[in-house]
């Protein structure tokens, strides 16, 4: 947002026409913006802000929606906030994008996701067949991995049905496929490739 094209939008009063002398300022380590003013003459005040706040909080939204937008899109916030910088438009702080993770996006990411997942669950406890397939990352390349990031798909509609993060052993393969077995209680045949 341009500071002073804000300011010539906000220089007249509303009521009398008359010039107005405008504040701007913004919140602590974001974009949002606040115009407070007094007109010249009839000494009318006025107060605007540019983003409403998440109830209870001083969180702007759109503070929150630029740090989902970053975490969402898969950016790296370093890389983003230099984008910003070199753009010169206000936003988050780091800190204040890794709060907004923590506080917020981390808990609608593992909503949306266990919902999801469920109703993907129940679709295969109705289906008679069911073909799955899965693959696990390591934490590291070679033998000194330790721990594994487990997911299994289902290979007729392409859609993950579980991940699982464990500690790397020869045995992963099978405890995987022993839990989904209780998720979904339909006989699964573990079938190698």
């Amino acid at each position: 947002m341009s500071r002073e094209a804000l300011l010539k939008l906000l220089r007249c009063c509303i009521d009398c026409g008359a010039p107005i002398i405008t504040e701007l300022s913004s919140g602590a380590g974001g974009a949002a913006v606040t115009a407070a003013g007094r007109c010249s003459v009839c000494f009318r005040d006025f107060w605007w802000r540019s983003s409403d706040f998440v109830p209870g909080t001083r969180t702007a939204h759109v503070d929150l929606w630029t740090s989902a937008a970053i975490l969402f899109s898969g950016s790296q916030i370093t890389q983003a906030l230099r984008m910003f910088e070199f753009m010169d438009v206000t936003v988050v702080s780091r800190g204040t994008y890794h709060r907004h993770q923590s506080t917020y996006l981390h808990q609608a990411i593992r909503h949306v996701w266990e919902r999801k997942q469920r109703a993907e669950l129940q679709r295969l406890r109705e289906c008679e067949r069911v073909v799955l397939g899965g693959d696990g990352r390591c934490s590291q390349v070679g033998h000194s991995a330790m721990h594994c990031t487990y997911s299994m798909q289902d290979c007729s509609t392409g859609k993950i049905v579980h991940v699982e993060q464990v500690h790397v052993s020869k045995t992963i393969i099978i405890i995987f496929t022993m839990k989904l077995h209780f998720c979904i209680d339909t006989p699964l045949m573990l079938v190698e490739d």
